[in-house]
């Protein structure tokens, strides 16, 4: 509420000799003046702005889009560093095996992935063994954990015993442990019971399911989705196969990455910005099976996990998590279990334990937080210092420069245009790679002098996925109107679009206001 803003701060801004109106307007979208966007705000006065994967870069892009209505979608000026975890997370037998294999100073190679190659020639047994160990110490550790919460609750004995069997070692075992928010669908393998029940019971492949986390105090549909949990234990009798962890910190979760054989994520794609607990699952070898969204379409290659598409082919909610939970109940069935329960002479399953030291070795060498720390450094970091050094030195003598050149470009923006824009291929109907493209476009100047501004040509390659930016330079000079020009030559396929858009000159103002673009019309 833009007014309820203003009630607090507009006295604070004022003190500082600044127009409340002039600053408040940064946080307005579209000139919606009764909704004050703290996002918006914070993104027009930053220099960087990072999303935390790639694909939340896109989906940024796509939500911030009318904060520059003049730039194209991949030019939003939203970058990414995709979030990664700590070695801390790594349990003890799995860092025992990694010391062993890699070296005791894997923790210091976060970008070398020869040394994480390493992993991929570990003794199936051996591997089988630590995560076993793993596995085992998370059975224990649940079972002592419901036993004491059963006691705290009132329980009798007898029905605590009972209670306290339930998992087992030996069985596939799927987790789903994060916050009980809707968006999250923790509820989604639920979807057909009957099925599911099928699956858990099965006599020779049986499966069990921990769930985890915690819902808002607020949120009465997250709550429903743990008592849907907990209801469809009782109901199909399944109490020793499925179990509703409570109380969920940082303890539970650890137990829970060490021990798991999947770890189960099926957000709403494009809701999950990256997601964590599937990295910190993935170093100590548990395979991931989870929708391509945050993370895992970066993660992912067909070897390490398993990805949940079904949402793909359908538009409507409804559907896709029909195909969703569908997918997941013959992932289960087709897939996971087969190899699970393959096993050699040794009692090892030789698929699974190749598909766990990929994991590791994918996911270790990249999502790591050393990875994360030099991304920040050299992506962000380091330009945002190198620009503001620039900007300081000789008491900001560049800077007001700029600024003087801003209040010239200002006076004559509304009047300059570009126009006629003309390629050598304008009558082709199919341009061929390796073609060369003359481009020329007019600059009407209108009194305004030619070096305030600049001229590109601006091209949407494959498919309008990624953009390429050529200078244009001068040919014909006139006191109203210069042609600019310039030649590339066709690379790439797909759908190729182009246009030729002026800026100011300054490199200090295409930073400060990069919303400032006019294009040819």
């Amino acid at each position: 509420d833009a007014d309820l803003v203003r009630q607090y701060l507009e006295r604070e801004v004022e003190s500082l000799d600044v127009s409340w109106d002039d600053l408040v307007a940064h946080g307005f979208i579209n000139a919606e003046k009764r909704v004050f966007w703290l996002p918006a705000f914070a993104m027009r006065f930053s220099s960087h702005v990072n999303a935390v994967s790639k694909l939340h870069r896109d989906v940024s892009r796509r939500m911030w889009s009318s904060l520059f209505p003049e730039r194209p979608e991949t030019e939003i000026p939203v970058g990414y560093v995709t979030n990664g975890v700590h070695y801390s997370w790594v349990s003890e037998p799995i860092n025992q095996l990694l010391e062993r294999h890699i070296g005791p100073d894997y923790v210091r190679c976060p970008d070398r992935p020869e040394r994480w190659a390493e992993v991929l020639g570990v003794d199936d047994e051996e591997m089988w063994q630590a995560h076993h160990r793993n596995k085992q110490s998370l059975i224990t550790f649940i079972r002592k954990k419901l036993a004491d919460d059963l006691a705290a609750r009132g329980y009798v004995e007898p029905k605590i015993l009972k209670l306290t069997r339930a998992l087992n070692p030996e069985y596939l075992t799927i987790v789903f442990a994060r916050r009980f928010a809707r968006y999250k669908r923790p509820t989604l393998i639920l979807k057909d019971k009957d099925r599911l029940a099928k699956i858990l019971s099965n006599s020779t492949k049986p499966v069990q399911l921990i769930f985890a986390g915690k819902a808002h105090p607020a949120d009465s549909l997250g709550k429903s989705m743990i008592k849907e949990i907990v209801d469809f234990a009782k109901t199909y009798e399944l109490e020793d196969r499925v179990v509703f962890v409570e109380n969920y910190d940082i303890n539970v979760a650890r137990h829970l990455v060490w021990g798991a054989d999947v770890w189960l994520n099926n957000p709403i794609r494009e809701n999950e910005a990256s997601g964590t607990s599937g990295m910190k699952a993935a170093l100590n070898g548990v395979l991931n099976m989870s929708v391509l969204d945050g993370w895992w379409p970066e993660a992912y290659n067909g070897k390490n996990g398993w990805a949940i598409t079904g949402a793909g082919y359908h538009s409507q909610l409804e559907m896709q998590e029909a195909a969703e939970a569908a997918q997941i109940y013959d992932l289960i069935e087709e897939s996971i279990t087969e190899s699970f329960y393959d096993r050699n002479e040794a009692g090892v399953p030789v698929r699974w334990t190749e598909m766990m030291k990929e994991s590791i070795s994918s996911v270790g060498c990249r999502f790591n937080m050393g990875r994360v720390f030099a991304e920040y450094t050299d992506k962000l970091y380091m330009p945002a210092t190198t620009a503001l050094d620039a900007l300081t030195r000789e008491n900001y003598a560049s800077l007001r420069h700029a600024l003087r050149s801003m209040q010239e470009v200002q006076t004559y923006w509304d009047r300059i245009a570009i126009g006629g824009l003309a390629t050598s291929v304008d009558k082709k109907e199919v341009v061929t790679e390796g073609e060369r493209v003359k481009i020329t476009c007019e600059l009407r100047l209108h009194g305004a002098p030619p070096d305030l501004f600049t001229v590109e040509l601006f091209c949407l390659l494959h498919d309008q996925n990624e953009h390429k930016i050529i200078p244009m330079r001068p040919r014909n000079v006139g006191t109203v109107a210069i042609v600019f020009e310039c030649e590339f030559e066709m690379a790439g396929r797909g759908l190729f679009s182009m246009n030729a858009r002026i800026k100011p000159a300054s490199p200090i103002l295409q930073d400060l206001y990069p919303e400032m673009v006019k294009w040819a019309q």
